[in-house]
């Protein structure tokens, strides 16, 4: 009995060590998923001259990810909610969605002050806010790399050796 309980703890320090360097992972590249939309979204504004809510309805069909599905979420916003702004629908999308993706605080924030652009300027000034954002975004994603590096295999092997150490001390 000993044996199984040391066994399930030693396991779900591990996975909760697997889970965080998986997120460190998949940070980089949900980042350049998001330079993608956004450079879609740019496309869409400046070139196709296309309506917000259709041009994310686009950009979440090409993204089928948790970064797709901010562009949904906003869309769907627009939508049913009569009366939203855009700068609200794009905060609420991107509140809704967060817990669900391995974007940092600072990903997000950079994502909310483009928001305030969104809908409200004409198509260069939204197109110098995307590029900004853009921009950000890649400085984040270079980021992102170095931390995935530097932390993934030890996060991965510090949830077995914690756990480890817990049974030890327990037993």
């Amino acid at each position: 009995m000993k044996f199984i309980g040391a066994l399930i703890v030693i396991i779900a320090f591990g996975l909760i060590g697997l889970t965080i360097g998986r997120n460190f992972k998949r940070r980089p590249e949900e980042l350049r998923a998001l330079q993608g939309s956004l450079q879609l979204l740019e496309t869409e504004i400046v070139y196709g001259a296309t309506p917000l809510p259709e041009a994310f309805n686009r950009i979440a069909k090409l993204f089928n990810t948790e970064i797709g599905r901010i562009f949904d979420l906003c869309k769907e916003n627009l939508r049913t909610k009569n009366g939203m702004t855009i700068q609200v629908a794009w905060e609420a999308a991107l509140d809704a969605q967060y817990q669900h993706t391995s974007l940092a605080k600072g990903d997000i924030e950079v994502l909310r002050s483009l928001g305030t652009a969104l809908g409200m300027s004409d198509r260069n000034d939204q197109q110098k806010h995307i590029r900004l954002a853009i921009g950000k975004l890649q400085t984040e994603e270079k980021r992102a790399i170095d931390d995935a590096q530097k932390y993934a295999k030890t996060w991965n092997y510090l949830g077995f050796l914690c756990g480890l150490t817990l049974v030890i001390l327990i037993f």
